[in-house]
């Protein structure tokens, strides 16, 4: 081999070392932006499923305290109904009140006097049925 071959062979060779690392530093590009499309699709899926996650939380939540909400109004209102069948007999008559159906004869009294002509039991009955009512609107218009 002369030297003229030997300077050909040589800038060949050359040749094919610059090939061989402009296609390295290509794929090595090639890679570097495959991996950080990786990374930002990896970053996304991780939000999502926080996301997700954060969701189902704050619903489990809200539908823990709408349900608490609903049974505390249930329990109030059979409660409520409770006691008004304890008060309200059958034939829409007061049950625990055994008022004749006559009336009694009006008593004459002198002075500032407050008569009652109910016994305590029916006072005790009325006043339980005006509180609940009472109850009863203050949370109707208290909402």
């Amino acid at each position: 081999m002369d030297e003229g071959e030997c300077e050909t062979r040589r800038n060949a060779l050359l040749q094919h070392v610059q090939d061989l690392e402009s296609q390295f530093g290509l794929l090595r590009e090639q890679l570097y932006r495959e991996r950080m499309s990786q990374n930002i699709v990896n970053q996304y899926e991780a939000e999502e499923q926080a996301a997700l996650q954060n969701f189902e939380s704050e619903k489990n939540l809200a539908c823990d305290y709408y349900y608490s909400e609903l049974m505390e109004t249930i329990r109030r209102l059979e409660e409520d109904r409770h006691n008004s069948e304890i008060s309200w007999g059958e034939g829409g008559e007061w049950g625990s009140r055994s008022r004749s159906r006559s009336r009694r004869k009006a008593v004459t009294v002198s002075g500032p006097y407050i008569v009652y002509m109910l016994k305590p039991q029916d006072i005790l009955e009325d006043w339980t049925i005006i509180r609940k009512a009472l109850k009863k609107d203050a949370l109707t218009f208290g909402l």
